[in-house]
């Protein structure tokens, strides 16, 4: 019956710890692809939305800075313009031509004052405009890099997932090489050598060395 009971008991105890070191590193499997892995994709996410907003800002504060500088210029421009065209209007002897030299200098003026005005307006619908078609470029930019970050993310997740799996399989696989061997080396090895040394004994073989004791269970 001893002889009977010992390749079962030996049988439940390699299962029991093979059990065991198996539900360990499904824990640690579970917490690795349920918690650490979302929550390194969901901080690479982060991360990459921090990035895009910081981007989006800079590139809307370059081209409101643009936009305005480009303003400026055109304005100055026309206004010089103006003043040039004042002062030729001065300098014509208009008094040659005879009439009224102070009115018709006066309705020049006018009109140039008028034109600049046009000119003025037509500008700042011109930066009006540029800001709008800036902003849109952006908000299609934005939107382009923000689906290639979560591309990018998803590929990193699963990439992520996949090493962890074969990671926890290459544990589990080396600690069942470690605990066959271990239990090979020093449970059923031991107990086969007291097995035969119990059998030649009550075979009559009292001559038989029995297997020094390990000091262990």
């Amino acid at each position: 019956m001893a002889n009977a009971d010992l390749p079962r008991g030996r049988f439940t105890l390699t299962a029991r710890l093979s059990l065991a070191l198996a539900a360990l590193l499904g824990l640690l499997g579970a917490v690795l692809l349920l918690y650490l892995v979302p929550g390194t994709a969901a901080a690479f996410l982060a991360h990459g939305d921090g990035l895009l907003r910081d981007g989006t800002a800079t590139m809307r504060e370059l081209v409101e800075r643009q936009t305005i500088e480009v303003r400026t210029v055109l304005v100055d421009l026309i206004q010089h313009t103006n003043q040039a065209r004042t002062r030729a209007l001065q300098d014509l002897p208009l008094e040659l031509c005879g009439g009224d030299v102070a009115a018709i200098r006066a309705s020049v003026a006018e009109e140039d004052a008028q034109r600049s005005r046009r000119q003025q307006d037509n500008v700042q619908r011109l930066a009006r405009e540029l800001m709008r078609r800036a902003e849109r470029h952006i908000e299609q930019s934005i939107a382009e890099l923000g689906a290639r970050q979560r591309t990018a993310t998803a590929s990193f997740a699963q990439g992520l997932r996949t090493s962890h799996l074969l990671l926890v399989a290459a544990a589990l696989v080396a600690l069942l090489l470690v605990l066959g061997f271990g239990l090979h080396r020093f449970v059923v090895r031991p107990t086969l050598r007291l097995r035969e040394a119990t059998q030649r004994i009550a075979a009559g073989d009292l001559a038989v060395a029995l297997p020094p004791a390990a000091g262990g269970e």
